[in-house]
C-alpha cells in the first residue's frame, strides 16, 4: 500500500484527504466532462440493492427447504469480494452465484429429490435442525467459494461448481436448479429475477416497470431505503463548471429506479447522456447473455454511449465505485484515450479496504465522495494556470 500511495499527491478538500495520481494533475485540468455511475456513486444502494441480494437468496431457499437460511449467512464482505472482483457489477449475478453455492451444499438426498421432481419438496427428516447445523459451514464455505471470483463474473464461479470432479448426481442436480431459477433470463421467465425485483421495487413499482403484477412478494421495496448521496449544490457547481450537456450516467441501473431516487437531480444531466441498462434488458427479444456480455460492464459499451451525447471535451472524468467501472474505463480508453477514472470510497462498509484496492491499481484520483469534485477540479485548472 505504502508504494502504491507514493503515487498519489495527497489534496484536503473539506476537510477530508482526497488522493490525486501525480501523473493525472494536468490531465484532471483539462476535464471537460464527467460521467456518474449511479450506484454507490450518485446513491447509496447500502441498504436497498445489498439488503435485496440477501433477502431474495433466503427467500428462494426457504421456499425450497422450509425453512429460513440465518441472515448471517450471506454477509455484507461476502457480497463486496464479487463486486471487487471485476465481474459482478449485475445483482442478479450475485444472487445467482450465491444461491448456486448454497444449494450445493444441501445433502445428497435433497439435491437428487430435486433433480428428480424439479419443484418445492420436502423429503422428510429434519430439515430445519440440519439446515441450523449447517448454517456456519455453509458462510465459510461461500466466503471461501467468492474469493475465486474474477472479471468473468459468473463464468469463474460456475467453473468451480461444475467442475469434472463433482459427482454425477451432483452436476444434475445444479444444472436443474439453474433452470429452476431461469437464470440468466430476465422479466417473467426468471424465477430469480422476479423475486429479486418484487423485493427491490415494491409492488407498485414492480408492476409499472414489468407491467403485471407481483407473484411474491408485496412488502414494502426496498428501493425506499436509498438516499442521494450527491447533493444538488455539487451538481449544479459541476453543472456551471462543464455545462448540463457534459453531465450523464453509465450505469446498470433503469430509469425508474433512478428517477424514484434521484428525482429532480436529474434535471442537471444531460438525458440524451443517461444510459441506463437495465432499460435495453427489459426492451430485449433476443438472446439476453449474448446482449449481457455485449453492453453490460465491465464492456465499455455505457461509458462511450453516453460519451458521444455530449459536446467534445478535451478529457472526460469516469466516476465509479468498483472493479468493474475501473476495468470499463480502462477499456473505453483502449478505444479513446480520453478517458480519467476517480474512484469513491464512502459508499464501502470498508472505505479503508477500497481505497486500498483503487491505489494498488494506480488510479487516477481517489475521493471519499463524489460531493468533492467541484472543489478538486477547481483546484487542479486553477493550479494549471499556475
Amino acid at each position: 500500500m505504502r508504494d502504491s500511495i507514493s503515487l498519489y499527491q495527497i489534496v484536503r478538500v473539506g476537510g477530508r484527504a482526497v488522493y490525486v495520481k501525480r501523473e493525472a494533475l494536468n490531465h484532471l485540468s483539462h476535464v471537460e466532462a464527467i460521467i456518474f455511475d449511479c450506484d454507490g456513486v450518485l446513491i447509496d444502494t447500502r441498504r436497498s440493492y445489498n439488503t435485496t441480494i440477501v433477502r431474495t437468496a433466503r427467500f428462494i431457499l426457504s421456499q425450497l427447504v422450509g425453512f429460513p437460511l440465518p441472515q448471517w449467512v450471506i454477509t455484507q464482505s461476502i457480497i463486496d469480494t464479487l463486486r471487487r472482483s471485476g465481474g459482478f457489477n449485475s445483482d442478479w449475478d450475485s444472487t445467482y452465484v450465491i444461491l448456486l453455492y448454497l444449494f450445493s451444499c444441501r445433502p445428497k438426498r435433497f439435491l437428487q429429490r430435486f433433480r428428480q421432481t424439479h419443484q418445492e419438496l420436502n423429503d422428510g427428516g429434519d430439515l430445519k435442525q440440519e439446515v441450523d447445523t449447517a448454517a456456519e459451514r455453509m458462510h465459510l464455505g461461500l466466503s471461501r467459494f467468492v474469493e475465486q471470483a474474477d472479471s468473468s463474473g459468473i463464468a469463474s464461479l460456475e467453473k468451480v461448481l461444475f467442475e469434472r470432479r463433482q459427482p454425477l448426481w451432483r452436476m444434475e442436480a445444479l444444472r436443474a436448479f439453474k433452470a429452476f431459477l431461469g437464470y440468466p433470463e430476465s422479466g417473467a421467465d426468471s424465477l430469480l429475477a422476479t423475486v429479486f425485483d418484487e423485493i427491490f421495487y415494491g409492488p407498485e413499482l414492480f408492476q409499472k416497470a414489468h407491467k403485471r403484477p407481483p407473484q411474491f412478494y408485496t412488502g414494502a421495496g426496498a428501493i425506499e431505503n436509498e438516499m442521494p448521496i450527491i447533493t444538488e449544490a455539487a451538481l449544479k457547481q459541476l453543472a456551471e463548471m462543464l455545462g448540463a450537456r457534459n453531465l450523464g450516467i453509465a450505469s446498470g441501473r433503469g430509469t425508474l429506479a433512478t428517477e424514484k431516487t434521484l428525482g429532480r437531480l436529474l434535471d442537471y444531466l444531460n438525458p440524451q447522456a443517461l444510459v441506463l441498462l437495465e432499460d435495453e434488458e427489459l426492451k430485449s427479444h433476443g438472446d439476453l447473455e449474448a446482449l449481457r456480455v455485449e453492453r453490460a460492464k465491465p464492456a465499455p459499451y455505457s461509458l462511450l454511449k453516453s460519451a458521444r451525447a455530449m459536446k467534445t471535451f478535451k478529457r472526460a472524468l469516469y466516476v465509479g465505485d468498483s472493479a468493474e467501472d475501473l476495468i470499463m474505463a480502462r477499456r473505453a480508453n483502449e478505444i479513446d484515450p480520453r478517458y480519467l477514472f476517480a474512484g469513491v470510497t464512502d459508499d464501502s462498509n470498508d472505505p479503508r479496504s477500497k481505497r486500498e484496492m483503487f491505489a494498488e491499481a494506480a488510479i487516477d484520483l481517489i475521493v471519499p465522495s463524489v460531493n468533492q469534485l467541484p472543489e478538486l477540479l477547481r483546484a487542479c485548472k486553477q493550479n494549471a494556470k499556475g
